[in-house]
């Protein structure tokens, strides 16, 4: 960008004139490129991509990506997936692949400002679309935001790299934490002479009910259908749906409690991980929805070691090893409930329980301070 315009007044301009939107179509057989980026591998309100597929993976058309591009996340833009790539890829074509034209803002600066509520905001308003929103590149291309100075875009790259960085170093704690209670998890439960048994001889399973779509509210009791089922936790960025409050009091048999565990048994495993959440009080009131099934009636298990093997290689190899269908991997109750898992006597549970809650109460307080680094980067540009 030229100096003659690093004024430190701010300036309206059209998102097509500070970034442009590369569209080069590759066939997945037809690539010498060995990385596939899908929506599935980037992280919300991360740059980095941390995961990623191959071609041989995927099937149709796909968007050729050069390192530097950036990857945005055009269907459902309120997953707030936008991603730098570190290296040529291609990726999926529910993206846009863009970059930045140095003639008018520093290149450095586009992701940085992709990430604000100012540009997300917009981005959802004018997605198109009740199911899979989507946003049109000439709607986008249209659109008039305010941007700042040069010298105002070199602070905020400067802040928005700072903030990345604690960012990373954050989510790298937070990975050695799981990465130690899985290895003590691991260790605790492969010993000999640990009694095995079915689940099924543990614990039961609800799976929830059909609600039809016509039946759906605005407002109202939530439903827990497969897409918030969320690694660990609910996830309701991925729309939140309703039930009145006076059509819900037919249904009391399917309202979730806290700390309920509920299982996706569609797509249950994906980029993110294994799809099992354990619910708080934050996330209710709550219904279950068909495909997703809650665990109950515990016989010989806590509700703490449950968690603990779900979360555990024994069980995610076994399922994972289980689903049926290429389109949408599924399990079925049954399938899930067979599952065969080592069982701890009581007082060991409860020993390993603690253990592992203590480590798992860390990754929490580190989640919170990376959700606060977040919504800084996002009201970088006020």
């Amino acid at each position: 960008m030229t100096e003659h315009k690093s004024s430190e007044s701010w300036q309206m301009v059209k998102f097509g004139d500070i970034a442009k939107q590369i569209s080069k179509r590759v066939e997945p057989n037809e690539t010498d490129l060995k990385i596939y980026v899908g929506l599935e591998h980037l992280d919300p309100d991360s740059l980095i991509i941390k995961r990623h597929g191959v071609p041989s993976d995927v099937k149709g058309q796909k968007l050729l990506v050069n390192k530097g591009q950036i990857i945005f996340g055009k269907r459902r833009a309120y997953q707030r997936k936008i991603a730098v790539a570190d290296c040529d890829c291609i990726c999926s074509a529910h993206a846009m692949v863009l970059e930045a034209n140095p003639d008018k803002v520093i290149p450095e600066f586009l992701p940085f400002f992709m990430q604000s509520d100012v540009f997300m905001n917009r981005a959802v308003a004018i997605s198109e679309g009740s199911l899979s929103p989507t946003i049109k590149w000439k709607v986008l291309a249209s659109q008039n935001f305010k941007i700042p100075s040069v010298v105002q875009q070199r602070k905020i790259i400067e802040a928005g790299f700072l903030l990345q960085r604690i960012q990373e170093q954050i989510t790298d704690l937070n990975e050695s934490a799981i990465n130690l209670s899985n290895s003590i998890i691991q260790k605790s439960l492969n010993r000999d002479k640990v009694e095995v048994k079915k689940l099924n001889q543990l614990v039961d399973m609800q799976v929830g009910y059909a609600f039809k779509s016509k039946d759906f509210s605005d407002k109202g009791v939530a439903l827990m259908r497969g897409a918030n089922v969320g690694v660990s936790k609910p996830d309701w960025a991925n729309g939140k749906k309703f039930l009145s409050n006076e059509m819900a009091k037919d249904y009391s048999e399917y309202l979730l409690n806290d700390k309920d565990i509920i299982i996706a048994m569609d797509r249950p495993f994906t980029g993110a991980g294994f799809k099992v959440s354990r619910l708080s009080k934050s996330d209710l009131p709550c219904l279950l929805v068909q495909r997703v099934g809650r665990f109950h009636s515990y016989k010989g298990i806590t509700q703490e070691y449950l968690w603990l093997l779900l979360n555990s290689k024994f069980v995610k190899g076994y399922l994972f090893s289980q689903q049926k269908g290429m389109d949408i991997p599924h399990l079925s109750r049954k399938e899930i409930l067979e599952c065969e898992v080592p069982v701890l006597s009581e007082d060991e549970q409860n020993e390993l329980s603690n253990t592992i809650g203590c480590l798992l109460s860390k990754c929490d307080a580190l989640s919170e301070k990376r959700i606060y680094v977040r919504q800084i980067k996002k009201t970088l540009l006020g």
